[in-house]
């Protein structure tokens, strides 16, 4: 359980991360070309736009906070679901699911 705490609390920070690199990188690329402008060389330009298209790039790999939140709940779902499973009123569940349908498999069988 803890490590679906864990995973929830990442998707927050992942989330703060990538409003953060992306206003940086936005920043950057704006004092790049003013900085360029301001000196008139296009030298500055080429030689330091690389770096605020790199974090607008990381920017844009970083998943989605809401992904995140379906990702940990389907890691949870799994785990319920395996819990339930493993127990003997799960395992008694199914079988007698397994048994009701193959019931009414028989039956449609012989209808037709």
């Amino acid at each position: 359980m803890n490590d679906i705490l864990v995973l929830l609390y990442l998707a927050d920070v992942v989330s703060g991360l990538s409003f953060v690199l992306a206003f940086s990188g936005l920043l950057g690329v704006l004092g790049v070309a003013a900085a360029a402008m301001v000196h008139e060389d296009v030298k500055i330009l080429k030689s330091y736009l690389w770096i605020p298209a790199v974090f607008l790039f990381i920017a844009t790999l970083i998943p989605s906070k809401q992904f995140l939140y379906i990702a940990v709940g389907g890691i949870a779902t799994e785990r319920v679901v395996g819990k339930v499973a493993e127990s003997e009123i799960g395992q008694k569940v199914w079988s007698l699911v397994n048994q009701k349908i193959d019931e009414a498999l028989a039956s449609e069988g012989k209808k037709k």
